[in-house]
């Protein structure tokens, strides 16, 4: 007669004999391998976990780099714009500067009207002073030579000494204003070719210059 199997063993231990029997046939690593605790189980979701993080690193590491520069040319946009519409100002400013004649609403015009020639009719003159001032304050510029800040009055931003007609000086005190104007220059106290450098630096700073 043939061998029989132990009946009772079947049925009381049914995982133990599906183990024998399936395991040889496996090829799987993981079945093969012995059966885990629990602190290599965590164990190695620790490792898996570090693996993953290692792996996504580099993309963080772009995406990173990514946003930076974005950031920077947005940056460099935003400066290319601004000077742009600066220097657009500054254009539109000089032609204002060029165009005298002021244009209110409603105002109609000819082509000829934008001619150089005519805007120089609408130039506005600067009327000089109608009574001296050496003469109201009663002082002698010769006397004054030191004050800077009079000096440059009586002078171009060029460093020139201007006309009678601009000051409103008499003959007399406007010999006597060229004479404090070169010895103060001939002495060192003022430059020959423009302003004083405080004047200067006080009108940079009001924005007048």
């Amino acid at each position: 007669m043939p061998p029989r199997l132990p009946s009772l063993g079947f049925a009381a231990g049914p995982s133990s004999f599906i183990n024998r029997i399936a395991r040889p046939f496996s090829t799987n690593t993981a079945c093969n391998a012995p059966p885990r605790s629990g602190a290599e189980f965590f164990l190695g979701l620790d490792k898996a976990t570090n693996s993953s993080a290692s792996s996504n690193g580099p993309r963080t590491l772009s995406l990173s780099r990514e946003k930076i520069q974005a950031r920077t040319e947005q940056h460099l946009n935003r400066q290319r714009r601004e000077a742009e519409s600066m220097r657009e100002r500054k254009v539109s400013d000089d032609y204002m500067k060029q165009m005298h004649r002021k244009w209110k609403a409603g105002d109609t015009y000819a082509p000829h009207d934008l001619n150089p020639f005519q805007q120089l009719k609408h130039r506005r003159k600067s009327l000089a002073p109608r009574k001296d001032v050496i003469d109201e304050l009663d002082i002698s510029p010769l006397d004054l030579y030191k004050n800077y800040s009079m000096i440059s009055e009586f002078m171009t931003p060029a460093g020139n000494i201007k006309h009678s007609n601009e000051t409103g000086l008499r003959a007399k005190n406007q010999r006597k204003m060229a004479k404090a104007i070169r010895r103060m220059i001939g002495m060192g106290l003022h430059p020959s070719v423009h302003h004083h450098p405080e004047i200067i630096m006080k009108k940079g700073r009001s924005g007048t210059f």
